[in-house]
């Protein structure tokens, strides 16, 4: 049976820059945040994700939107919705690195137009984030998944 993840991520810019996180060994950067635990608001588990990871006081603004995705973790299938926010850090500004209080993760700063390059995953943040910066839209849905051909009956073809 295949669980759904939920996950809270705040997209955090300052000086056109974008606050990424990393887990050391890995080949990929993805938003701070993180999974919504039971009974727990998203809002909420962005806030308790930063305090845990690395102290982080935070302010979450806007809602930009929802990001569904899909793909193979360990030989396991997984799907998770990433529930978007924009936000600011009240105790830390770039080029500050926050410093992380877990031994498996580190944090950095990228420049907005150069998201691609710190292979950014879900790969279509490195689309959204420059432009929710530029413009400023929110409700958004994006899936990784819609791909498929699927029939107005919502089955697969």
């Amino acid at each position: 049976m295949l669980t759904t993840h939920v996950l809270g991520r705040i997209v955090i810019i300052n000086k056109c820059h974008v606050l990424l996180a990393h887990k050391i060994g890995a080949k990929n950067t993805f938003l701070p945040g993180g999974h919504v635990e039971y009974n727990e608001g998203v809002k909420n588990a962005i806030l308790r994700e930063l305090k845990e990871e690395f102290n982080g006081e935070v302010k979450i603004d806007q809602f930009i939107g929802v990001i569904e995705h899909s793909f193979d973790y360990n030989a396991q299938p997984y799907y998770e919705l990433n529930f978007l926010f924009s936000g600011s850090l009240l105790n830390y500004a770039y080029p500050q690195i926050p410093k992380s209080l877990e031994s498996h993760l580190e944090f950095y700063w990228q420049p907005v137009g150069k998201l691609r390059e710190a292979n950014l995953l879900p790969s279509s943040l490195a689309t959204v984030i420059p432009s929710y910066y530029k413009d400023r839209k929110n409700s958004l849905w994006i899936s990784t998944m819609e791909n498929e051909n699927i029939n107005n009956s919502g089955s697969k073809v």
